[in-house]
């Protein structure tokens, strides 16, 4: 989890974690990141050997952030230099280390850059880092370029500097003369190197408020799409703006997938990908303010909709995805995330965004493209999902991967269905919520039939089976006894196993009991 006095910035699935005061150490899964590969795990300036100590810190865009130091040895109340890092985010970054003589004499000094890179997937710099793969560097007159091969997959981190200094394997230092007041900037651009191509980036130096053409939609073109609130309360206009500002931080347009819009991923930092449950819930909560969000989202995960059987990606016909990753381990078969199918809910929920987009938005004709993808989705829910016939959906994992989820849930953890007494449910596992999301869908799905696809037949079956799955969850997932607890879920050999206070809560918005 990042630390609240932690600096993070980001584009799309590219982010830079760091201290306060701009360095990276790594001990606390700090780094910079592309594409879920850490290619920067050291990133630290040196003033004549002291560390810096922030004066200021903070994001300007949430791509781009500005942090002032002092040296840890200068006068607290009158440091003779001020040390400045603007750093910007857009597939690579760009970093200016600004040094300013604020003192009437001349100030000679020595600037160090030290930096290395593990090139640790994703999920291994959350849990102590890579050291496997062969590593090396090729330093040249004002670039060095960092290189690890894994099993043959490689990457690379090149550092390119617009000054001539010492430039070396984990090193490079930089000597300056600054008269009175005089200010001296050393540029970096750090560039990632993925399957021998370069990802340079788009915004260098001095790049506030900046867009450049390829990130997903510059925050005023974003903004100017929104809806307008005029309100004479500072505070919530305040509110407002900002939530906005975090939806838009939240955009990825992956090269998996060819989508028009940008589309939310699922979280800062660390999921910063395409997600099933997760991107489907946020376009959906977006949905009066954008409904292009929710169509990105339905297109791409409809895109990326499992058409075979595959037990190690927890794979089935018409199922949607959970999580897709990038980086190493998944370029190595080490983990199923390519993509990863472990969860129940996504399916449903992209049958029920996809008819609340039609009702905001009117698009047919893209609610019509997607009826393939829809009644495939459908025949999971009525088939696999169902993993004894009794019209409940359930759970089990069949993937032999530590990465595959136990619980296919909206709370996912290991220890999320629990006992009374603390005990594991075991699998298969049916919880309330699923039941809610299956009740929801088929009746939204009955109306795309009978209104967009014009089937009639089937939006009637539809109907009476959310009639009946009603009935029968009344009648089975009541605990008596329990009262307003009394939601519960249940194994599929039909003992109650009481969840968590989410997954109780989660049942009854979709008034399944109603």
């Amino acid at each position: 989890m990042a630390d609240d006095s932690n600096l993070i910035i980001l584009d799309g699935c590219t982010f830079f974690y760091s201290t306060e005061n701009g360095d990276v150490d790594a001990k606390d899964a700090e780094g910079f990141f592309y594409q879920d590969v850490r290619h920067l795990s050291r990133w630290q300036v040196r003033v004549d050997d002291n560390e810096l100590d922030a004066l200021t810190s903070r994001r300007v865009d949430y791509y781009s952030a500005r942090i002032v130091c002092k040296t840890d040895d200068s006068d607290d109340d009158a440091p003779a230099v001020s040390i400045r890092r603007d750093r910007f985010v857009s597939e690579g970054a760009h970093e200016d280390v600004v040094l300013e003589n604020l003192s009437g004499k001349p100030q000679r000094l020595t600037l160090e850059l030290d930096y290395a890179s593990d090139f640790a997937d994703v999920m291994e710099a959350q849990d102590g880092g890579n050291h496997e793969g062969r590593s090396w560097q090729d330093v040249r007159s004002r670039s060095v370029t960092l290189w690890n091969d894994r099993e043959g997959y490689r990457r690379g981190t090149v550092l390119t500097f617009n000054r001539s200094g010492r430039v070396g394997q984990d090193r490079s230092s930089f000597q300056v003369d600054l008269a009175p007041h005089e200010t001296w900037k050393l540029c970096v651009d750090i560039t990632p190197v993925v399957d021998g191509a370069r990802k340079p980036p788009m915004l260098r130096c001095d790049a506030f408020h900046r867009h450049a053409n390829k990130m997903p939609m510059s925050l005023d073109e974003w903004l100017a799409d929104l809806p307008y609130l005029e309100t004479d309360k500072d505070s919530l206009g305040r509110t407002y703006r900002q939530s906005l500002l975090d939806l838009a931080a939240l955009r990825v347009r992956p090269d998996d997938v060819k989508i028009k819009w940008a589309m939310p991923g699922g979280g800062i930092p660390w999921f910063m990908t395409v997600f099933g449950r997760d991107s489907l819930i946020s376009a959906y909560e977006a949905m009066p303010f954008h409904q292009e969000v929710a169509q990105a989202t339905l297109e791409a995960l409809a895109e990326l909709q499992a058409t075979e059987w595959d037990n190690f990606r927890d794979a089935e016909p018409g199922k949607i995805m959970h999580e897709l990753r990038r980086g190493t381990l998944a370029a190595l078969g080490k983990i199923p995330h390519t993509p990863y199918y472990g969860t129940h809910d996504a399916t449903m929920l992209w049958l029920i965004l996809l008819d609340e987009y039609e009702r905001w938005s009117g698009d047919t004709r893209f609610v019509k493209r997607m009826e393939p993808n829809a009644r495939a989705a459908l025949a999971w829910i009525e088939g696999p999902a169902d993993l004894d016939g009794d019209g409940y959906v359930e759970y089990r994992k069949r993937s032999t991967s530590d990465k595959a989820l136990e619980n296919q849930c909206w709370k996912d953890s290991e220890d999320s269905i629990l006992f009374a007494d603390g005990r594991r449910a075991e699998p298969p596992i049916a919880t309330c919520e699923l039941q809610g999301y299956a009740y929801d869908a088929r009746l939204r799905t009955a109306r795309m039939m009978r209104e967009v696809w014009g089937d009639e037949e089937t939006a009637a079956r539809l109907e009476h089976d959310a009639a009946d799955l009603k009935r029968r969850f009344n009648r089975d997932f009541w605990v008596p006894g329990q009262r307003d607890r009394g939601r519960s879920s249940r194994r599929a050999h039909r003992s109650p196993s009481p969840p968590s206070r989410h997954v109780q809560r989660l049942g009854d918005p979709l008034d399944v009991r109603r």
